[in-house]
């Protein structure tokens, strides 16, 4: 995965891997090209394996604190976001995959039964599996060709990636629990989906909570709880971090000085960027433009 197909990524239309065969295995390094993978949602599952460092992870509106060795499940289309926890450094690995891989005639026994109930999120995995519970330990062993061997095309190994996920994803189904009501049923997370996506195309625009909660067919009341339910941060704080990860790729990217920096991103006073710009970074966005000069 490439820094540009890594940045600004919400619905993601990339296909991993190949259409006929849809898997693919990729390595997350923060900070060293990312501060965090923004929100997004995708068609596959993803099992992300935390390698080194501490890093914090969303789905859903749950929040996890991961570390070295530990697994996160994302279902299919669950909002989930990566992201740096304070200046710790985080290295993992992202395998997606769609349930075709291992069986391509969704009218079969095998899909129907196994398959189609995790795709469509009647049954619901744990997002977290610490590292030494007996689910992680099993699907860890099983990961850990696509780890050492990640940079390879593992199209041209077809039976040994199929060995390998064929018990990964027996022991998601056998973890797996039906989804409850509220989860199956609350419209929030798809609610949110068309917001996120306004956001990251119009970060620069001023977006006030008003305008975020009729794009949301909510409230401004209702609407402050429902995105903090959904993705674990306040509208504000989202809106915030977002512009201010975009204004920092900018001072070190672009010639852009930090006014211009700041009003691309959509921050109305300099002052306050900067207040908030050396709140999140420990520097002043001067401090980062002068170290790269």
């Amino acid at each position: 995965m490439t820094k540009d197909e890594a940045r600004g990524a919400f619905k993601e239309t990339k296909v991993h891997g190949r259409l006929d065969f849809p898997f693919a295995v990729y390595r997350g390094d923060i900070p060293w090209w990312m501060r965090g993978f923004p929100l997004h949602w995708h068609k596959e599952f993803e099992i992300i394996y935390a390698e080194d460092g501490i890093g914090k992870i969303t789905v859903d509106g749950e929040v996890l604190t991961v570390e070295a060795g530990d697994i996160v499940l994302v279902p299919p289309d669950s909002v989930h976001e990566i992201r740096q926890l304070d200046d710790e450094k985080f290295v993992y690995y992202n395998i997606l995959f769609k349930f075709s891989l291992l069986d391509s005639d969704e009218e079969s026994l095998l899909y129907k039964k196994y398959f189609s109930p995790l795709e469509e999120g009647v049954l619901v995995p744990p997002f977290f599996l610490k590292k030494g519970s007996t689910s992680n330990q099993k699907i860890a062993e099983r990961i850990a060709y696509f780890v050492e061997h990640w940079k390879d095309d593992f199209s041209e190994c077809l039976l040994t990636v199929k060995a390998e996920m064929f018990p990964v994803v027996k022991e998601i189904f056998d973890i797996s629990r039906k989804a409850d009501s509220r989860r199956k049923n609350d419209t929030t997370i798809s609610r949110m989906k068309p917001l996120i996506s306004y956001i990251q195309n119009n970060y620069s625009e001023r977006i006030s909570v008003e305008d975020a909660a009729k794009l949301c067919n909510y409230s401004e009341s209702f609407f402050m709880k429902a995105f903090k339910s959904a993705t674990g941060f306040t509208f504000t704080d989202y809106l915030n971090n977002y512009r201010l990860e975009k204004a920092e790729e900018i001072l070190k990217q672009t010639e852009k000085n930090v006014s211009e920096a700041a009003a691309l991103c959509g921050f109305e006073s300099l002052s306050y960027f900067i207040k908030c710009f050396k709140r999140k970074f420990g520097v002043t966005p001067h401090k980062v433009k002068k170290l790269l000069q």
